[in-house]
C-alpha cells in the first residue's frame, strides 16, 4: 500500500529581504538542546561544526541576542545550552510551525482529499481515467494526407 501524500513547508523567517531564520536553524537549536553541544548537535544533523556556528553567528547577529551560552571543556568537556531568549524564540516558533503545518495539512485534504496518492491524482470521478482523449476523425485525414504527400511518417 502507498502512504498517502502530504504537504512538506519549508518555512523562513525574513526581515525586509534579509534571512533571519527558519527550519533549519530552529532544528539546529533543537539538536544543540538535545545533544548537548554544538559539535554533537551539527553532527546529528549532518553539518559540520564551521557550518552550524556560521548559521548561528548569522541568526544571532540578525536578531542581536545571543542564542548560545558554552561552557569551555575540562575534564567533563564542554557544553552547550540555548539562552533563554533562544529557548524562548524556539518554542514561539515550534507553536507557528505546528500550526502552518496543520493548515497546510488541513487544505491539502481538503483539495486533493485525506488519502491522495500519485496514483489517485490520475482517477477521474467516473473511475480510471486511463483512455487517451479522441482524435476527431477529420483531423486524422489531415494528418494522413500530409504525410502521404511527404512520404513521411508523421
Amino acid at each position: 500500500m502507498n502512504n498517502p501524500m502530504q504537504p512538506q513547508l519549508r518555512v523562513n523567517v525574513l526581515e525586509g529581504d534579509r534571512h533571519v531564520f527558519g527550519d533549519a536553524e530552529m532544528q539546529l537549536l533543537h539538536a544543540i538542546a538535545r545533544e548537548g553541544t554544538l559539535s554533537d548537535g551539527a553532527a546529528s544533523l549532518g553539518l559540520s561544526y564551521r557550518v552550524a556556528w556560521g548559521k548561528l553567528r548569522a541568526v544571532e547577529a540578525s536578531l542581536g541576542a545571543r542564542l548560545l551560552q558554552t561552557t569551555v571543556g575540562g575534564s567533563g568537556g564542554g557544553s552547550t545550552r540555548l539562552t533563554p531568549t533562544a529557548e524562548r524564540i524556539v518554542a514561539q516558533y515550534s507553536a507557528f510551525r505546528d500550526a502552518i503545518g496543520a493548515f497546510a495539512l488541513q487544505e491539502f485534504e481538503k483539495h486533493f482529499g485525506e488519502q491522495a496518492s500519485c496514483s489517485k491524482l490520475c482517477l477521474s470521478d467516473a473511475g480510471l481515467d486511463s483512455e487517451q482523449p479522441e482524435i476527431p476523425v477529420s483531423l486524422l485525414r489531415e494528418v494522413v494526407a500530409v504525410s502521404g504527400a511527404s512520404g513521411e511518417l508523421v
